[in-house]
């Protein structure tokens, strides 16, 4: 609202000059409708945007809140992958140790692996030193069993025809002998013979040896 206007004359002043306040009033009546009938006709606009503006801020204000819920559901997410992080940092760390314990204990392990290698690379020399010898010795008892053998084949050659030589001459002496036995025996037999017939001479001779006797001393029983 314009202020309202105060009218004053002053003494000698020409009509002209308040003709002209009176347009000038007029003038700012008429610009005050004219202000008045915009304002009219701006406040459906105004309304319109505010409208507008208020839809603008609701969407603006869920905007907000999906944000602000998505940025808390994140921020859960982030918290909950934080510690789920830091879980896995300490599996992680204890793995790590595990796997730096594991590392040590295999070098442990290739180092004691080596010191067996060279004892056995030194065992394996000193068992090809030691398989070499016994080889040769074997060797060398072969070749002395090889030739105590073909000794002992000819001495059991000569021996055998040693032994051939003598059942050939015993087997001549058994026939000899054997020939002398019968002869022997036959003779044997001629003096049993005839040791039989002298003793059956003998008892005849006794009998009746004893005969007499017995006629003699009257001791006669049965006819001689």
């Amino acid at each position: 609202m314009f202020p309202p206007y105060s009218y004053t004359f002053s003494v000698g002043k020409k009509m002209p000059d308040l003709i002209t306040s009176e347009q000038r009033l007029q003038e700012r009546k008429l610009k005050e409708r004219e202000w008045k009938t915009l304002q009219k006709q701006r406040v459906p606009a105004l309304d319109a945007t505010y409208s507008e503006k208020l839809d603008e801020l609701a969407e603006l204000q869920y905007r907000f809140i999906t944000l602000e819920n998505d940025f808390m559901f994140n921020l859960d997410v982030i918290t909950e992958r934080d510690c789920e992080l830091d879980r896995y940092e300490a599996t992680f760390k204890e793995m790590k140790e595990l796997l730096i314990g594991k590392e040590e204990e295999l070098e442990r392990s290739k180092h004691i692996a080596m010191e067996l290698k060279a004892v056995l690379t030194k065992e394996r020399g000193a068992v090809s030193e030691l398989q070499l010898h016994y080889e040769e010795k074997i060797a060398d008892i072969h070749a002395e069993h090889q030739a105590f053998k073909r000794e002992k084949e000819k001495e059991i050659r000569d021996e055998k025809q040693r032994v051939e030589v003598i059942n050939s001459h015993l087997q001549m002496q058994m026939k000899l002998l054997s020939t002398k036995l019968e002869s022997v025996t036959e003779s044997r037999d001629e003096c049993l013979r005839a040791w039989h017939v002298e003793e059956d001479k003998l008892k005849a001779t006794q009998y009746e040896r004893d005969c007499l006797l017995s006629v003699s001393d009257g001791r006669y029983s049965k006819p001689c």
